[in-house]
């Protein structure tokens, strides 16, 4: 059933889903390179809604893959988990943790979209094509394509993957922030200290991108280990140390919080200097203007005005007085378009303007301030805020180990516990732990848990000691049967053989068992024909699960080893297991004797024909001729006599014909040659052929036909005119006179059912399962007829079976029998035969 809802399953939609996000990828891109030419905007809005629209495409891919994961191959697998943490570390986490700390302007945001972009799309794909090949030759060898010399090395490698991805994916990322650092530093002028701001911001993301697939790549390959562990028998080998494992993740996780909330920290530093950097400017200007009314010129300005090492202030005459700071041309703008204004400027370095008229000249002062110059002011609450954040970090990592340490102590305690456990001379006392926690209560289910299992081991001893017993037995049996025996699964491999059957087959076991029973057994039919694999016995039997008998008459031959053949008769039947045919047992027996006896009885029946028939005809002959006076006139009370003993001569040669049909019926060797005709004209032929006996004891026939006409049905007339007519003979007998007999022809169920109904003596209801059986008479038709044999009804009862059909009575004492039988609606099954009926 699962593997039929897998089949409805189709890779169209991960297909779909695919040419989406590739699509979204290459407009986002496109997006990206026109807006660093200006054609197109660019701002923190965009941006988020640009990586929002590629997060949702590729989470969807995602999604749409996974629920079809069992489609693809398992390196895809792993390509798909690899992507998924590109996406989302890349286009979500990484984007907004970096505009949170680091300072921008607008050709540098265009720039950082654009490396933001293709960085994922090449970097991305290099890694993930990397990581594959790396695991092809690991698959290769998982897969059984090539052989592993050494498993535990496999199983080492494979355990040791997730690491290296996670490796290599802090060198692939740092490596893609320093490419991208450096156009920006190039093509954008990002300023030094963003620059390593940047570089950092990569190293710690890569920390926690390479956390996330080292766990991730780690449970999924789970499975995978597991199976290669049992595979290889690989248990009870130490591969790793759970407590080095959770304090590497822990020393990982704690490295790359410690550089972005050096980050975030040197964020809030940089607000506090560009603060304390206006304040100045702010101070500056009251000194100039409030305490003197006179104006200042830029030589003077420059010479009062102390705006850090690098900062200075002057009177904006043109625009070239704004080139020697290297200002954005934002920034120039800006300037030159309003009359007072702070701004902050991110080309080459991090710097605040702050421009205003003089109250007195009217002429626009402005005062350019650099940020570093005013990073020494906070040096000390750097330092302070370092070694308080650095105690802490070596607190929570020494603090992790400790209780790592703590946690696995009673851990190893329980693996020692569990190892001794095994051993049955082993007490459960000794079994303890006090830990006062759940490690003693687990101790505590584990002990119960042995205590369970080695009941259960003995139950089980106990068990298969029983098992083996019965086992012998069965096997006794097997050897002792008296036909031959053969089970085999079902691939048609012989896995069982006694000692009759290789007796019979002339072989021995080893020239049988783990071979094909198909070519080990040759099976003719008629002893001349190969049996085609398809109608083997045992073929039906494991194609369709149902039993097959062969009967000696079916004319089945096996040939032994020594070539010999011999007649067989079988029975092959399915061997099941949940409904499902996993072999078959085949029991066969040499029949030569049965179809000597049969060739014995077919001579005797046939000599008996000639031999007791000749004589009794030579009697009817001269009887008839001696009465019709060809040797002479007779007396009346010669001609009395005579008559007497013609009669007795036509009895006995209808009694003679009448045994010699039932012994071919019972032999089964009567021919059966159905041929399509009208049953209703062929019963009222009958009816006529008896209509004078019947009109002599005053009994009227009636026949009656539903559907009317009534359809042909092939049959076999011969056969069909003895089984009527000793019914309606019986009817006739055994009816009052006057009285009326009914025939009925009906066709109902898949049969035509025929019916004799008369209003005679009826049987005894103790009678009725004895009536069909050989010389059997009721007491009352001794009475009413003491003529007859009690074989016609036994006859018929041959007869009927032989064709398919069945034959039955219902009787009431004085008031009648029905006496019934019916032929398949297809018609009667044809038959072969040595000889007819009536030959």
């Amino acid at each position: 059933m699962a593997e039929s809802k897998l089949k409805k399953i189709t890779k169209t939609p991960v297909y779909l889903a695919f040419a989406g996000s590739l699509l979204g990828i290459s407009a986002v891109a496109v997006y990206g390179a026109l807006s660093i030419r200006g054609q197109l905007p660019m701002n923190q809005p965009v941006f988020f809604s640009l990586l929002g629209t590629l997060v949702l495409l590729n989470l969807f891919l995602f999604f749409s893959f996974w629920r079809r994961k069992e489609l693809f191959a398992f390196s895809n697998q792993i390509a798909m988990i690899l992507w998924l943490g590109i996406v989302i570390w890349y286009w979500l986490f990484a984007p907004t943790y970096y505009l949170l700390n680091v300072n921008l302007n607008v050709l540098q945001l265009k720039w950082v979209v654009f490396s933001f972009f293709w960085e994922v799309v090449v970097v991305g794909v290099i890694f993930i094509a990397i990581s594959i090949l790396l695991f092809r030759p690991l698959w290769l060898r998982i897969a059984g394509k090539v052989k592993p010399n050494n498993p535990l090395k496999l199983y080492n490698e494979i355990l040791r993957y997730p690491f290296w991805t996670a490796v290599r994916t802090v060198i692939f990322v740092s490596s893609a922030y320093i490419i991208g650092s450096l156009v920006l530093k190039y093509f954008a002028l990002m300023p030094s200290i963003e620059l390593w701001k940047n570089i950092a911001n990569g190293i710690g993301t890569s920390i926690f991108l390479a956390v996330f697939y080292y766990i991730f790549l780690d449970l999924f390959f789970s499975k995978l280990r597991a199976e290669i562990e049992e595979k290889y028998d690989l248990k009870g080998t130490t591969k790793r140390r759970f407590g080095v494992r959770q304090i590497g993740i822990y020393l990982a996780m704690a490295s790359g919080c410690s550089i972005l909330m050096a980050l975030l920290i040197f964020g809030a530093f940089q607000i506090f200097a560009r603060e304390r950097a206006l304040n100045v400017i702010q101070a500056e200007k009251t000194h100039l203007f409030s305490q003197t009314s006179r104006s200042y010129s830029s030589e003077e300005m420059a010479e009062h005005v102390k705006l850090g090492e690098r900062g200075a202030a002057f009177i904006l005459k043109e625009q070239a007085d704004l080139d020697q700071f290297y200002l954005s041309s934002e920034t120039k703008q800006f300037i030159l378009e309003k009359q007072e204004g702070a701004v902050d400027d991110f080309n080459h370095d991090l710097k605040t303007i702050v421009f205003f008229e003089n109250p007195l000249t009217q002429e626009k002062i402005v005062s350019v301030v650099f940020l570093s110059d005013f990073y020494n002011i906070g040096a000390q609450m750097i330092k302070l805020l370092a070694a308080t954040w650095s105690f802490v970090l070596i607190t929570v990592v020494g603090i992790s180990i400790f209780l790592s340490s703590l946690a696995m102590k009673p851990l190893h305690s329980l693996i020692q516990i569990i190892k001794r456990a095994r051993e049955e001379n082993v007490s459960l006392e000794e079994l303890h732990i006090n830990t006062a926690d759940e490690f003693e209560e687990l101790i505590h289910s584990f002990i119960y848990f042995i205590k369970e299992s080695r009941q259960a081991r003995k139950s089980l001893e106990a068990a298969k000691v029983e098992l083996e017993k019965e086992r012998d037995r069965l096997l006794t049996i097997i050897s002792s049967m008296g036909e031959g025996l053969l089970v085999v699964d079902k691939e048609f491999i012989i896995q069982l053989i006694n000692p009759v059957a290789l007796q019979l087959l002339s072989a021995t076991k080893e020239e049988l068992v783990g071979f094909d029973i198909r070519e080990k057994i040759t099976m003719l039919k008629d002893g001349k024909h190969p049996v085609s694999a398809a109608n083997r016995p045992v073929e039906k039997v494991l194609s369709s699960g149902q039993e097959v008998v062969v009967r000696f008459e079916d004319s089945f031959f096996y040939r032994n080893f020594r070539g010999e053949i011999f007649p067989v008769a079988s029975s092959v039947t399915p061997l099941k297991e949940d409904d499902e045919v996993v072999g078959a047992v085949i029991i066969f027996h040499d029949v030569t004797v049965e179809k000597e006896f049969e060739v014995a009885s077919s001579n005797f029946i046939t000599t008996s024909s000639h031999q007791l028939r000749t004589p009794l005809t030579s009697m009817r002959w001269f009887s008839e001729m001696l009465l019709l006076g060809d040797a002479g006139k007779l007396t009346k009370k010669q001609a009395h006599f005579l008559e007497r003993v013609y009669q007795g001569t036509e009895r006995m040669i209808k009694l003679v014909g009448l045994l010699l049909q039932i012994a071919r019926s019972e032999a089964g060797k009567v021919r059966i040659e159905p041929v399509s005709m009208d049953i209703q004209v062929v019963v009222e032929n009958l009816v006529h052929a008896l209509a004078s006996k019947a009109k002599e004891r005053h009994q009227t026939i009636e026949i009656k036909a539903t559907p009317s006409p009534f359809p042909k049905v092939a049959i076999d007339q011969e056969i069909f005119t003895v089984v009527f007519q000793n019914i309606l003979d019986n009817a006739i007998v055994y009816s009052a006179r006057p009285g009326r007999i009914q025939i009925f022809l009906n066709k109902k169920n898949g049969v035509v059912e025929v019916s004799v109904k008369d209003e005679g003596i009826g049987i005894p209801g103790k009678s009725w399962e004895h009536v069909f059986e050989k010389f059997f008479r009721a007491d009352n038709a001794l009475v009413h007829s003491p003529d007859g044999w009690g074989l016609g009804l036994a006859l018929s009862k041959y007869l009927v079976e032989s064709w398919g059909g069945k034959i039955w009575c219902v009787s009431e004492i004085e008031k009648g029998s029905t006496f019934f039988f019916t032929i398949p609606e297809t018609g009667m099954k044809a038959k072969e035969g040595w000889a007819r009926l009536n030959e």
